[in-house]
């Protein structure tokens, strides 16, 4: 499984999310769009950048229970509204064409 790790400005910004302010104090994110200051779309935005880097062992069920998702099914309708596919499409791209598809014949297992 991949560990993520968070900057001190990543973190900052978490907390000040959390907190109602939004960056708003130190005049930060005054341009970003209000979809893109929630936390929740902040582990949205690590889930798919997880996912687009495909690191070996790397599973949707795995990424979506170390964000702290508490619903796969939730979380795949979420991201399939956000970014326009589904949270395996990306992961099955980066692993390339032999391996985009999840289904194997008995003969190739």
């Amino acid at each position: 499984m991949a560990v993520l790790l968070l900057g001190l400005e990543e973190v900052l910004h978490l907390l000040a999310v959390a907190a109602g302010d939004g960056g708003a104090s130190t005049g930060q994110f005054q341009d970003v769009a209000p979809r893109h200051l929630g936390a929740r779309h902040r582990r949205f935005e690590i889930a798919r950048q997880t996912l687009l880097a495909g690191a070996p062992g790397t599973t949707v069920a795995g990424v979506v229970a170390s964000l702290g998702f508490a619903s796969g099914g939730r979380f795949s309708v979420e991201y399939k509204t956000l970014f326009e596919e589904s949270p395996s499409e990306p992961l099955a791209a980066s692993r390339g064409p032999a391996e985009a598809t999840t289904k194997r014949s008995p003969r190739e297992r």
